[in-house]
């Protein structure tokens, strides 16, 4: 159950399941409300990794495929190999 803070929609006082239903946040358990704020917590820190490692990911690819134009430039190879 959330706040949805993607979707200002939802009025104060009330969480949204997952289906889309209004909840009185009074009918929202305690350990439900841990649990989402839990969730958030790992997902907010999560993100910055998640977007360390796609940046390593592409900057890893970009200095490969360097090296393998340098290596195509210096040898006079074509690309594949023998078959191409």
């Amino acid at each position: 159950m959330s706040t949805n803070s993607h979707d200002n929609t939802v009025p104060a006082g009330y969480w949204q399941d997952a289906k889309g239903v209004l909840i009185p946040d009074t009918m929202v358990k305690p350990i439900d409300k841990e649990r989402d704020a839990l969730v958030k917590d790992i997902v907010a820190r999560a993100r910055p990794l998640h977007e360390a490692l796609r940046d390593f990911k592409h900057r890893a690819f970009v200095d490969i495929q360097a090296l393998i134009d340098l290596s195509i430039e210096q040898y006079g190879v074509k690309r594949g190999g023998r078959n191409e």
